[in-house]
């Protein structure tokens, strides 16, 4: 037998920051099969019953501060920490690409490789990592940012709290080693979520505020 033919799959968009490459054997599309199936039926029933409570009662990024701080006792993490930098980071690169593209210059769109090899693959992420470094090179008086992570350590795991207030963005993310815990981190971060909230104009166009609050209550 031949040596396996080995294929690149890409997952994400194709000149996204952080695109994810898969080496192995290249395969077609498969139709999903019937447990898929189910999980999508009612994943879409989660959904819609997600978009019936959802109502208009919207709190400012300043508001969710104070009540990630005084409810839940969080901690604001410095700026020269690692976590915080590699973050800050990721989001000034997907900032950039949307508001402010040409600062990026050629780097601003990267075509997705036209052969499925290892080698263009290479070459592809090293151009996402030099744009990355392009944007983290943007100086704050061409692309300003306030960025802010806070961490609680709530139920033997730890849950932290991206804020940016510029461009308004918010993100919860949260790890333990156990199930139950997990699912009660999962729990705050539903309830910080919900206090984030949205506007009538976030429902009515579907914004990413939107979709992030129906996200989290269908988990």
């Amino acid at each position: 037998m031949g040596k396996r033919a080995e294929a690149v799959s890409i997952i994400g968009g194709a000149d996204g920051p952080t695109s994810v490459f898969i080496v192995g054997k290249e395969k077609g599309k498969r139709k999903r099969n019937l447990k898929q199936r189910i999980r999508a039926f009612f994943y879409e029933r989660k959904k819609k019953r997600a978009e019936k409570i959802i109502t208009a009662n919207p709190h400012t990024l300043q508001e969710v501060t104070a009540y990630i701080i005084n409810q839940y006792g969080g901690v604001e993490l410095l700026g020269d920490e690692r976590i915080v930098r590699e973050e800050k980071n990721s989001l000034k690169t997907v900032l950039v690409l949307e508001h402010r593209s040409d600062l990026l210059g050629v780097l601003a769109k990267l075509d997705r490789p036209k052969e499925h090899t290892v080698e263009a693959v290479t070459e592809f992420m090293h151009q996402v990592r030099l744009r990355e470094e392009a944007a983290e090179q943007i100086s704050e008086e061409e692309f300003p940012m306030d960025f802010h992570v806070y961490e609680m350590r709530l139920f033997e795991g730890t849950l932290r709290v991206s804020i940016e207030t510029v461009w308004e963005k918010f993100s919860v993310s949260y790890s333990s080693s156990s199930k139950t815990n997990m699912k009660k981190l999962r729990n705050i971060a539903k309830d910080l979520y919900c206090y984030y909230g949205v506007a009538e104009t976030d429902i009515s166009l579907r914004s990413e505020r939107y979709l992030a609050l129906r996200q989290i209550l269908c988990e």
